[in-house]
């Protein structure tokens, strides 16, 4: 036992009551690694408490080696020993994830540490000091459960961050039992995969450095490897082992996913909160739209012909209200006009000293030769387009807004193609900021009603989030340096994605990407497709406060998007 642990055997028995076996835990990898490698793997260590084991029938409690810090040993004791005299029997495993391990581990030890100080109160000053996480400190998986241990031990701190909320209110209204305890821990690991929170248990380790890595709250896995070293000659029980199932691999988080294919592009993102551009920050993944089944692609064509007498009138009202734009070309002379030929005015002075009568014609004839807009229209492809639309007819209730955004962008093509303007559409969705997929419908060379246009774009699905910024960002990327080139976004609400929990952080973003897109020569307008309810209109608003008033308009139907249409582009 090291010095600084001889006074332990009678601290924890005059705390407890309780008298277990004390041993070194030697460094991992020491005999094999040197250098730093001994240093970042002894860092990681975490006491191992051994409670029921037919090898050694006294409770054990291994202490890393290293240790010498009398308040860490203290701390760590008073931990381990509060399990002995408060915990219950292991428990089995079972159909719990890796993920849902950690956070039972978590919950476990609050409910330990509140039962120990409601019998002795000071110990919340022997670990309160090294829960140090707050909201400063990050939104990782690790750093949400630093900060969740901190709010429940720490009567005086609030956690701002929603999924620390409920985790927090969970705990409090459930008893204090392990059965309660088992079931806020696979309800809050749900919902950490709603959020794609990504984790690797061969990576985790329980934090604050006091705690024991809970082992002991778990039977022996008959299907784990056997151990080939003892526990005191090295450090044997691998993390990663101890909170999950060691016979399946561990999920790789969504950082090793997306290096699986490189992505396309990289862009930066502005954040709010430090007034700043995060450079390199969304990975945009390009792709082409998958084919979609022969019924969606027939029923696109069969929408086409439907909606005949709305795509001639859409046609119309762009030939008539967006004529196409003209652009000068230097050609011939003329005797009047607002800017000199040069090779004239030579001319002319050559006239002049040559006591000759000078060509008039000293002015610019300009030919103006049509200039088209060349559009591309970016559709929103998110799960939240999946909920039905509202429409007035009946006939038309158990359509999806998907659907309607398919059909206008087809429309809005197709009339700006016949309009003599060129158009391109892509479909957007994002995974977190590590993977903005956007999905090649129509290229500017193809046809609107061609076959495998109606394909790509009866294969767009519902699904992920909404990251609009890194979106617009790519699409202007493809556009920088054209003439007439202009962003035409078909969305239903603002901006929104499963690592982002500040609700103004993507619109603001946005905001700036769309000035940036601006500053090129791109025009950007938006066409918003909300609810009924007040929470859409609210989210239309936002939209309307990050692109303009005048750049982003409702679309309540299919009705409307003649006159819409024109007044996005016409800008």
């Amino acid at each position: 036992m090291q010095p600084a642990a001889r006074h332990l055997p009678a601290y924890v028995r005059a705390l407890w009551n309780v008298a277990p076996h004390f041993a070194r835990l030697a460094p991992a990898g020491a005999q094999v690694a040197t250098g730093s490698t001994v240093v970042d793997e002894a860092s990681r260590q975490r006491p191992v408490l051994i409670t029921h084991s037919a090898v050694v029938p006294t409770p054990t409690l291994y202490l890393p080696v290293h240790w010498q810090q009398p308040l860490l040993l203290r701390a760590s004791v008073a931990h381990a020993c509060a399990h002995l005299a408060h915990g219950d029997v292991p428990q089995p495993r079972g159909k719990l994830k890796p993920i849902q391990l950690a956070l039972l581990g978590v919950l476990e030890d609050a409910r330990i540490e509140a039962q120990a100080i409601a019998e002795l109160p000071g110990l919340r000053a022997l670990w309160l000091p090294w829960h140090l996480a707050d909201a400063s400190s990050g939104n990782s998986f690790e750093v949400l459960l630093q900060r969740l241990q901190r709010s429940l031990l720490d009567p005086h701190y609030t956690d701002p961050h929603p999924w620390v909320c409920k985790a927090c209110a969970l705990y409090h209204a459930a008893p204090a039992t392990p059965e309660a305890m088992r079931q806020a821990a696979s309800l809050l690991g749900n919902d950490l995969g709603q959020m794609r929170m990504p984790f690797n248990a061969q990576l985790y380790g329980v934090e604050p450095a006091y705690r024991d890595d809970n082992s002991h709250l778990w039977l022996p896995d008959p299907q784990a490897p056997p151990a080939t070293q003892p526990l005191s000659a090295a450090d044997t029980l691998q993390v990663g082992q101890a909170q999950g199932d060691s016979s399946k691999p561990a999920p790789q988080p969504i950082e090793q996913q997306a290096e699986a294919a490189r992505p396309t592009a990289v862009y930066g993102e502005w954040d709010r909160l430090i007034c700043r551009m995060r450079p390199k920050w969304c990975q945009v993944f390009e792709e082409d739209a998958p084919q979609g089944t022969a019924q969606a692609q027939q029923a696109l064509g069969l929408a086409l012909a439907r909606h005949a007498a709305l795509l001639a009138r859409l046609k119309r009202v762009l030939q008539l209200g967006l004529p196409l734009k003209r652009a000068q070309v230097v050609a011939g002379r003329a005797t009047e006009g607002e800017r000199f030929h040069l090779n004239a005015l030579v001319h002319a002075a050559i006239d002049q000293r040559m006591r000759r009568q000078p060509d008039p014609h000293i002015y610019l004839h300009p030919l103006r030769a049509p200039q088209p807009l060349r559009v591309l229209i970016l559709l929103d492809a998110s799960v939240s387009t999946l909920r039905t639309a509202a429409f007035a007819k009946a006939s038309d209730s158990n359509r999806t807004l998907l659907d309607v955004l398919r059909e206008s962008s087809l429309l809005a093509a197709s009339a700006l193609e016949q309009a003599g303007h060129a158009c391109a559409v892509q479909a957007f969705a994002s995974n977190t900021r590590h993977q903005v997929r956007v999905q090649r419908i129509k290229g500017f060379a193809d046809r609107a009603d061609s076959a495998s246009t109606l394909a790509r774009l009866a294969g767009v699905q519902g699904e992920w989030s909404t990251r609009l910024g890194a979106a617009l960002r790519h699409a202007c990327s493809q556009l920088r340096g054209q003439p007439g080139a202009h962003v035409l976004l078909l969305t239903d609400g603002q901006p929104h994605d499963v690592d982002v929990h500040d609700a103004r952080y993507l619109s603001v973003d946005l905001q700036h990407a769309a000035q940036e897109a601006r500053r090129f020569g791109i025009a950007v307008s938006c066409l918003n497709r909300p609810g009924n309810d007040a929470a859409s209109m609210d989210e239309h608003r936002a939209m309307q406060g990050a692109l303009g008033v005048h750049s982003c308009f409702a679309m309540c139907g299919p009705a409307d998007l003649p006159h819409q249409l024109l007044s996005c582009l016409a800008r």
